[in-house]
């Protein structure tokens, strides 16, 4: 199974969120809130306490940052999935990009 933690206390993050969902294909991801128990036990079970990050599990990979974001694509129906292109781009842009965004994320909404 796949599981997304994510920021429950951003709006912005909630609101992506909301969004992005119903274009997720059925039962392909459990959403996760960072500050759930469930969420601090995954972060803790996975020594991931020091990430501020979307967190994508996956197995036994874990993805943050952009790499999150890309698993999420591979999860979307047609035509969202095909953003899948934005792969090729080298994940340290993706990141600043990612942390650009990240960083201004409470004033976007």
């Amino acid at each position: 199974m796949n599981y997304l933690i994510y920021d429950d206390q951003c709006n912005f993050c909630l609101t992506i969120l909301k969004k992005v969902k119903p274009k997720v294909k059925k039962n392909h991801i459990i959403y996760i809130a960072r500050s759930s128990e469930e969420g601090k036990k995954m972060i803790y079970n996975h020594k991931l306490s020091n990430i501020n990050s979307i967190i994508y599990i996956q197995s036994d990979n874990i993805y943050i940052k952009s790499k999150a974001i890309i698993k999420i694509f591979v999860s979307m129906k047609f035509p969202y999935y095909l953003l899948l292109i934005l792969d090729v781009i080298p994940k340290k842009i993706l990141d600043l990009v990612y942390d650009f965004i990240a960083k201004r994320r409470h004033k976007i909404l």
